[in-house]
């Protein structure tokens, strides 16, 4: 069981991490996604990219976009990439809450395993 409980302590700190930053991609073109890298393959030469990256801790926002879209910012695509960084951006919040309650679980959990060991 402590086994179990040290890896569960270890994925909470490594969801923490990730917590950091967060990262928008929006590509148009051909490309594959490779999940082990968590980034995208070109194939071909006709991608357009738009990405947003966030430090949610610094509150540092780094947008980079392609020449083709950066002198219209009513481009169809800013609009949807815009769109979703907003729902990341929320989708973040909602996760940090939910994250708050999972640490304030644990740390029951490890308050009532402590003091049980003290008792024994």
């Amino acid at each position: 069981m402590a086994g179990e409980f040290e890896k569960i302590v270890e994925k909470v700190q490594k969801a923490a991490e990730d917590f950091v930053t967060l990262k928008v991609t929006t590509v148009v073109g051909k490309f594959e996604f490779d999940p082990a890298s968590g980034e995208v393959v070109p194939k071909g030469a006709d991608q357009k990219v738009i990405q947003s990256k966030i430090n949610i801790v610094e509150g540092d926002i780094q947008d980079f976009v392609d020449e083709d879209y950066a002198d219209d910012a009513d481009h169809p695509m800013r609009k949807f990439h815009k769109d979703q960084v907003d729902n990341a951006q929320k989708t973040v919040h909602d996760s940090i809450e939910a994250f708050k309650s999972l640490v304030s679980v644990l740390a029951e959990l490890v308050n009532k395993r402590d003091n049980s060991s003290a008792g024994q």
